[in-house]
C-alpha cells in the first residue's frame, strides 16, 4: 500500500510537471506571437513589448485600434459660472466646461499636439447622483458632464470620462487641469500678453478690436477675446473656438520664449494658480508639457469637423446648438496623435 502510494505521488508530480511546461510553452508562443505584432517602444524599453490592454486601446467603426508609443495626455479645461461650484453636499452644482483641450504628448516621437473640442459636442455622458453613483448615460452636450457630480474633483472626473467616450472610448487620460475661464487674465498676465490679429470686427466687445488690427492684449482684453459671443455678428461657439485657438496658439509661443529662458516657468505656473485650479496633475506634469513645449515637433491645435444644428437633445426644454462630430474626423485627428495601429482581437 505504502509503494502504491508512493507510485502515484510520483506519478502526480510529474504530471504537474508536464502541465507547467506545457503552459510555458503555451504562454511563450503567446508573448512570441504578440511582440512579433506590436512594434518595440526603443525610446523607453527596448526589450518590452507593448501589451494592448484597455488603458492603450480605443474602437472606430468596429474596429479595435492600440497606440505602442509612450503617449501621455491631459484634458484642460475652464469652466463658466453656472454653477454653484462653492456650494456642498446638495448646494453644490458643477459648472459647464466652456473650454476643452486635451494635450497629446508623445514621448516616442517628441511631438506633441491639441485637440479642441466644441464644448456642444454632443456625447455619452455620466448623469450622476448627489453621491455620485451613476443614474443614467445621456447623449448630449459634452460640456454638461462637468455639471454632475458632488464636488469639484467628481465634476473633472466626469468631463474627463465624456472626452474618452467622445474619442473612441479613448482607454486613458493622465491628468486633469481645471481653470474658471476668468482665470485666462491671469494667465494672460503670466506671459506678459498674447498677440492676435483681428480676423472680425469686435468693436462691439471693445473700440480698438478693429478687423484687421494686430494688438497684443491686456490682461482684462484677453479674457473679452476668449470669451465674447452674444454681442457679435456671428454669435457661435465655432467662431469663439477660431478666436480661442488663434489665442492659444499665440500663448504657447510666448510659453516656448519662457520656458528657454526661465527654467523655473512650470513652477511658477503652478504657484500661481495653487489655489484656484483643481487637478490631479503634479509640479512634475507641469515640468514635462513644458519641455515638450520647447523641445518638441509642434503638432498644432486640432478641431473635429462635423455638423452644428439648433436642437433639444438636452431636454431642457429650451434650444441649444448641437455638434455632431464627424467619426471619419475623429479617427483622424485622434490617430495624428496617437499613430494608431490595429490591433487583432
Amino acid at each position: 500500500m505504502k509503494r502504491r502510494t508512493e507510485k502515484w505521488k510520483i506519478a502526480a508530480g510529474v504530471a504537474i510537471l508536464i502541465l507547467l511546461a506545457t503552459a510555458i510553452a503555451v504562454g511563450s508562443r503567446i508573448i512570441e506571437k504578440r511582440e512579433k505584432k506590436v512594434k518595440k517602444n526603443s525610446d523607453y524599453d527596448e526589450e518590452t513589448s507593448v501589451q494592448w490592454t484597455e488603458e492603450n486601446t480605443l474602437y472606430f467603426n468596429g474596429t479595435l485600434y492600440g497606440y505602442d508609443h509612450r503617449i501621455e495626455s491631459f484634458l484642460f479645461m475652464g469652466t463658466d459660472n453656472s454653477g454653484n461650484e462653492e456650494g456642498t453636499g446638495e448646494d453644490y452644482h458643477g459648472a459647464m466646461a466652456d473650454y476643452l483641450l486635451l494635450m497629446v504628448l508623445d514621448h516616442t516621437d517628441r511631438s506633441w499636439g491639441c485637440i479642441q473640442i466644441d464644448r456642444n459636442a454632443i456625447t455619452s455622458v455620466n448623469v450622476l447622483e448627489e453621491d455620485g453613483s451613476l443614474r443614467t448615460i445621456r447623449e448630449q452636450q459634452i460640456c454638461t458632464a462637468h455639471w454632475y457630480g458632488s464636488n469639484k474633483e467628481m465634476s473633472a472626473e466626469n468631463q474627463v470620462d465624456s472626452v474618452k467616450f467622445l474619442l473612441g472610448e479613448l482607454g486613458t487620460i493622465d491628468g486633469y487641469y481645471v481653470l474658471n475661464m476668468k482665470d485666462i487674465s491671469t494667465l494672460n498676465s503670466l506671459v506678459n500678453g498674447v498677440e492676435v490679429t483681428f480676423e472680425e470686427d469686435m468693436t462691439d466687445v471693445d473700440p480698438v478690436f478693429v478687423k484687421g488690427t494686430t494688438l497684443t492684449l491686456t490682461d482684462e482684453q484677453a479674457e473679452e477675446f476668449v470669451r465674447s459671443r452674444m454681442r457679435l455678428k456671428d454669435p457661435t461657439n465655432a467662431a469663439r473656438m477660431t478666436r480661442q485657438k488663434q489665442y492659444m496658439d499665440g500663448f504657447f509661443q510666448k510659453v516656448k520664449k519662457r520656458v528657454a529662458t526661465d527654467a523655473k516657468f512650470a513652477q511658477t505656473f503652478w504657484t500661481t494658480f495653487r489655489k484656484t485650479a483643481v487637478t490631479d496633475m503634479n509640479g512634475n506634469a507641469l515640468s514635462r508639457i513644458a519641455q515638450m513645449i520647447l523641445k518638441g515637433e509642434d503638432k498644432g491645435i486640432l478641431r473635429l469637423d462635423g455638423k452644428t444644428k439648433i436642437g433639444k437633445v438636452l431636454d431642457d426644454g429650451l434650444e441649444h446648438e448641437e455638434f455632431y462630430p464627424s467619426k471619419d474626423s475623429i479617427y483622424e485627428t485622434v490617430d495624428r496623435l496617437y499613430s494608431l495601429v490595429p490591433v487583432e482581437e
